[in-house]
């Protein structure tokens, strides 16, 4: 069995444009023989990314809780979705349909850390879970959506061996977002997490 390779993070910005730049970064990955390719992210950083989720927005110092987190309505008008589209249409466009595509999604440990470091509404404070378990389920349903499309998704966690939450409440919260992810069908590892 033959290891497939791929990318992980994210390139250095290559042009305002973003969807030539998503293009450009296609045809790298392609030129370099990767097995499963990403978008690049191109847009923001890896907070930044999230600013759909309602209950975040952006303030003087990053994206910062503002409200109660939920789910976006339609997961499928998120930005992350909509660059994986993307890259998938411009692949199918050059004949190259048969190259998986992978989505990277912050998890909501490091998401919920960084945000309430930039602002901190509704919840009662960075230590309090529901904060966590409100992200799991936002960005599940996002990776549920990418899941459905046939994205591999990477879940981000720096958040975890950085030490920014004990290992016990950690373990809920990403247990709230594998069970979110967990009700729908997927092709077998196209969801990991490092």
């Amino acid at each position: 069995m033959r290891i497939k390779k791929t990318v992980i993070g994210s390139f250095p910005p290559i042009s305002h444009d973003y969807e030539e730049s998503m293009r450009r970064i296609v045809d790298i990955q392609l030129q370099y023989g990767m097995d499963i390719i990403s978008d690049g992210e191109q847009r923001a950083d890896m907070i930044t990314y999230f600013r759909d989720i309602p209950g975040l927005e952006p303030g003087q110092m990053g994206l910062r809780v503002c409200s109660k987190i939920i789910p976006p309505e339609d997961p499928g008008e998120t930005i992350k979705v909509k660059d994986f589209i993307t890259v998938r249409d411009y692949l199918k466009k050059i004949g190259r349909a048969d190259v998986t595509v992978k989505t990277a999604i912050t998890g909501p440990v490091t998401l919920g850390v960084a945000c309430a470091a930039s602002g901190l509404s509704y919840y009662s404070g960075p230590n309090d879970m529901n904060l966590y378990l409100d992200l799991s389920r936002a960005l599940g349903s996002i990776a549920t959506q990418l899941l459905r499309m046939d994205s591999y998704v990477q879940i981000d966690e720096p958040g975890l061996s950085a030490g920014f939450i004990s290992p016990s409440k950690a373990s809920l919260i990403l247990e709230e977002l594998f069970t979110t992810i967990g009700k729908v069908r997927r092709q077998s590892n196209s969801l990991s997490i490092h």
